[in-house]
């Protein structure tokens, strides 16, 4: 069924492709990255979400101001 809604939306065209990754769990590990660069400082979560949000909101008012 979604390689038949592919022919008409390109979003599901890819989607059966990506169908593994709710069978099974992606376990990612940066052992290799602090290997190679030492520790790095990990953002949590609701910190990068509240600054991107902050950004996202201060970016669209200076497009406003533009106009």
């Amino acid at each position: 069924m979604l390689r038949l809604a592919g022919f008409f939306n390109p979003l599901m065209r890819e989607f059966p492709e990506m169908l593994y990754l709710t069978e099974t769990p992606v376990l990612l590990d940066d052992s290799k990255l602090i290997a190679r660069l030492g520790r790095v400082h990990k953002t949590p979560y609701d910190e990068a979400i509240r600054k991107t949000l902050d950004w996202m909101r201060a970016d669209s008012q200076e497009l406003t101001n533009l106009h």
